[in-house]
């Protein structure tokens, strides 16, 4: 039978398996990738380096740190060593949210909607608030959302009858733990979401396979962090001491905005998605009047029919699997949602786990509303529009626009002010002081910026976070003087002899709440450098 694509809802859902995947996988994506790509990377060196990303650059390469993997300081200093220019630093994260886009594109794919529904998912995800916010800079969250992607579209795949999903999913969120443990709160709620709607999928040789390459890749990070007495959990213990009110409050509107305000209703539908709703048929079926019984592989259609067994490793149960896809992606948001809530360390934890349901939603709004899959076009452009403008560094620093776009971005602000700070502790510091500091924000830009203004890089120092454990100012054998900027001012003037106040920092954009902080010039640490030390460490945001 010859199939030729309509406008109507119906076609666009009802067609055979190798009409869906006549196209290689990654094609109905690859406009939108590399159009998200282009767009960031012309973006990227508009401001300057964020303060997580000097951090990064000024963190040696290690096997861990106290408050997070290492793959995210370990791709800063593979960029470093070939350039020093901002959009080489943040190429992974440019080619992540590419990725993304081509992953998003899957999940129709994976339902059997058609290319042109592909297309749209694509460019949805592509362009909407959140992967622009991570696509932008080079963070831990960068990597992060790709691989919860990735988790969750072998969640749906298993679902579906593809072989090895879960063999994959756990390979992913074990390449996943050397770049943030978070992973595991999407891996705790895949198995609570599955055990409770499709436990079969559980008893599979997949599932056991993907568990064990999730153990032997990541399970590395997990013992370092119990051998060193998990700092990564004093760490969300003070953000979530100090911000947790408010993050909390901020959850659930966030995840409105980052989503994207008009696919909210499509993530909603994604929740809800099986193959029977309304026109929906089964995919697969050459006719329109399969049973759904067919298996479709990533690289083309398997006729072998699946195997009417629950209980038996490798093999698939006997309701249609797609039916389940609804229900547990339900469960796997609402368990997010819950740890986001009770664990408001930061408001956007549960961002990632939503982004899919929105590719599934396409899906459903294809087979069913009509209405909401002719506007789709105009939505999603719109959304970009509005997404470009506040997420990427357009205005310019100095424009009341900038002003405006920051109070609405944050992170557009923290990209600013960090040359100036850097200039302002250096001439606050002695003559041959350290510069030692409460920030390891602070910290990156003095050890960026430093040494063109006259401070050797050994002379700067933190005792925030992994930068405490690079110890105290190196130069001259021990730096006896320094200048404090930032912390406890009590703690710091009782562990040197002598501290005299050096002025306030500036900054004029108020980059990590920076502006204010004071700084103090201060010598001999009592006892020494090692007495001190260990008194002056704090982990925390």
């Amino acid at each position: 039978m010859t199939v030729t694509p309509s406008v109507s809802s119906s076609s666009r859902w009802r067609v055979p398996a190798r009409f869906v995947e006549a196209q290689p996988w990654w094609r109905p994506g690859a406009p939108a990738a590399l159009a998200v790509m282009i767009v960031l990377l012309a973006t990227a060196s508009r401001h300057g380096f964020h303060g997580d990303e000097l951090y990064f650059r000024m963190l040696p390469p290690a096997w861990w740190y106290d408050d997070q993997p290492p793959l995210t300081v370990w791709l800063a200093h593979a960029a470093t060593s070939v350039s020093d220019a901002v959009w080489v630093q943040r190429l992974p994260a440019a080619l992540a949210a590419g990725a993304g886009a081509l992953v998003a594109g899957l999940f129709p794919r994976l339902l059997g909607a058609d290319v042109r529904v592909q297309r749209i998912a694509a460019w949805a995800h592509a362009f909407t608030v959140y992967p622009l916010l991570m696509g932008h800079v080079m963070l831990t969250a960068s990597l992060d959302l790709l691989a919860w992607q990735l988790v969750v579209l072998g969640v749906v795949a298993a679902l579906t009858g593809r072989r090895h999903a879960l063999t994959w999913a756990g390979a992913a969120a074990g390449v996943a733990c050397w770049n943030k443990l978070l992973v595991l709160v999407l891996v705790a709620a895949a198995f609570v979401a599955l055990a409770a709607c499709a436990r079969w999928v559980l008893r599979t040789r997949d599932a056991w396979c993907g568990a064990a390459l999730l153990v032997a890749v990541g399970g590395f990070q997990v013992g370092a962090q119990i051998v060193h007495g998990v700092p990564m959990l004093d760490v969300s213990a003070d953000l979530v001491a100090r911000h947790g009110v408010l993050n909390r409050w901020l959850v659930v509107p966030l995840l409105v905005v980052f989503v994207g305000p008009p696919f909210v209703r499509v993530a909603w539908r994604g929740l809800w998605w099986h193959p029977g709703s309304r026109r929906a048929a089964h995919p697969g079926a050459d006719d329109g009047h399969d049973d759904g019984r067919h298996v479709k592989a990533f690289g083309g259609v398997t006729n072998a029919p699946f195997s009417i067994d629950d209980g038996h490793a490798g093999r698939i149960a006997p309701d249609p699997p797609q039916q389940r896809t609804g229900p547990v992606l339900a469960a796997m948001a609402a368990i997010v949602l819950v740890f986001a809530l009770v664990s408001p360390a930061q408001p956007y934890y549960a961002v990632a786990v939503f982004l899919p349901l929105v590719a599934v939603g396409w899906a459903r709004a294809a087979a069913d509303e009509e209405h909401v899959w002719r506007r789709a076009p105009i939505v999603v452009t719109a959304n970009a529009v509005v997404a470009a403008l506040i997420c990427l560094p357009i205005a310019p620093v100095s424009s009341p626009a900038f002003s405006i776009v920051s109070a609405l971005d944050p992170m557009q602000r923290d990209q600013t002010d960090w040359p100036s700070l850097a200039a302002q502790m250096a001439t606050a510091r002695p003559t041959g002081a350290a510069i030692v500091t409460d920030s390891y924000a602070l910290a990156g830009a003095a050890h960026q910026y430093g040494p063109a203004l006259g401070v050797p890089r050994a002379d700067v120092a933190s005792w925030h976070n992994a930068l405490w454990s690079l110890g105290p100012p190196r130069s001259g054998g021990g730096t006896r003087d320094v200048l404090a900027v930032g912390g406890d001012e009590h703690r710091i003037r009782a562990a040197f002899t002598r501290c005299d106040p050096a002025g306030r920092l500036i900054a004029p954009h108020d980059s990590f709440g920076l502006d204010g902080t004071t700084m103090l010039r201060c010598s001999d640490p009592r006892g020494g450098w090692g007495a001190v030390w260990p008194t002056l460490r704090r982990l925390g945001g």
